[in-house]
Parts: structure tokens; sequence; C-alpha cells
């Protein structure tokens, strides 16, 4: 999950300099997807711990678990309304 890189500039050099953003939380099993909604504001992750969690990027945080799956989920995706 944390393998995406936003811009910023270094202050010092003016240069690009590249920031990882951090999720707050985790799934305690391995992620078998992840999916950035329309706007780029939000990640989906699916995982084999029975949940499906959606996240801010721009912050890191956990918005949202949906459980209920009784196995691993291997894949999720945004709606067309996001």
């Amino acid at each position: 999950m944390d393998t995406s890189c936003r811009t910023r500039r270094d202050l010092p050099t003016g240069r690009a300099a590249y920031e990882r953003p951090r999720l707050r939380a985790r799934h305690s099993g391995a992620v078998a997807s992840v999916t950035l909604n329309g706007d780029g504001t939000q990640i989906l992750s699916a995982g084999a711990d029975t949940t499906v969690r959606v996240w801010d990027l721009a912050t890191g945080l956990l918005l949202r678990v949906f459980r209920g799956h009784r196995e691993g989920v291997l894949t999720a995706a945004f709606g067309r309304g996001g």
C-alpha cells in the first residue's frame, strides 16, 4: 500500500522531492488488490483478512471498513459515483 509517491519541492535545494503517503492502519493479512478512485483522493484495498478498506490518500487515514466476507477478498472497485 505504501508505493505511491507525490511530489513536493525541497525548500533548501529547490529540487523535487518525493513523499510517500503513510497509511495509519493496516490489514491484518495480505493485501490482494488496491484501486484508486476516479478523482485520485481515495484508495480501496481488498485483503486476505476478509475486509475491504477505504483510505484518504492525502492523509493516510482509514475512512471505512467493510466487513462480513467469509473468505479473503481478492478484488474491489469503486462504483461510478466514487
